[in-house]
């Protein structure tokens, strides 16, 4: 072979190594980006074990909160105050006595109307008597009977008064302040504690009173009422 022949061959292995060259990198090139492509990079995460807790949602807000039943306690009856039975902020039971007024005149008015309660029967007794053997007149047996009526509706309207001295909560609630002290004349004007059942509340912000009644636990300031 002659030397332009050996030049030739050269040139033409030299092209065709470039070509096989260029078509082996392009393909390992595409290769790359479908690669790329089709299978991103996995995105970090943080993981924790399932385990059950109380979820605490609280609010705060301003407002009024008023009992949906109170009421001012008062004496029915005019008399001194002989003892107090409560607390200021006392939690009570519906019965429960809160005030006693001294009993002692009643008591004796109770021991008086009973004796004559006593006396008018034992009247009516012998004027029943008297009348079923015609001994007395239609007349003075009925002035008899209706004595023996009054003696005993005296009776219970003493007694009535008497069961009075003892004030009791009309239902069970919270008590206020105490308005009163002991060894004063007590009027139906004065006000004694105030009472209210808190177990109920109304008022305020309907909102967050609606959130924490549904969750069965509010906490609100201390405040008095009068």
């Amino acid at each position: 072979m002659t030397n332009r022949g050996k030049w030739v061959l050269a040139a033409v292995l030299l092209a065709a190594g470039i070509v096989s060259g260029v078509l082996l990198g392009g393909g390992k090139n595409g290769a790359g980006r479908s690669a790329g492509m089709g299978m991103p990079r996995p995105m970090p995460v943080e993981a924790a074990p399932v385990a059950r807790a109380r979820a605490v949602r609280e609010a705060e807000t301003v407002g009024t909160l008023q009992a949906d039943e109170s009421v001012v306690i008062r004496a029915e009856i005019a008399g001194r105050l002989s003892a107090i039975l409560f607390a200021e902020g006392q939690r009570v039971e519906e019965g429960d006595d809160l005030v006693n007024i001294d009993p002692a005149e009643l008591d004796a008015q109770v021991r008086q109307s009973a004796a004559s309660v006593e006396l008018s029967r034992m009247n009516f007794d012998r004027a029943r008597q008297l009348h079923a053997e015609k001994m007395i007149s239609q007349q003075g047996y009925d002035e008899i009977a209706t004595r023996l009526k009054e003696s005993e509706a005296n009776f219970a309207l003493v007694q009535a008064r008497l069961a009075k001295t003892r004030i009791r909560a009309p239902f069970s609630g919270r008590l206020g302040l105490r308005q009163v002290v002991t060894n004063v004349l007590a009027l139906g004007a004065h006000r004694l504690p105030r009472l209210a059942a808190l177990r109920t509340l109304g008022g305020g912000n309907e909102r967050f009173r609606s959130t924490c009644l549904a969750a069965h636990e509010a906490h609100a300031g201390p405040s008095w009422w009068e």
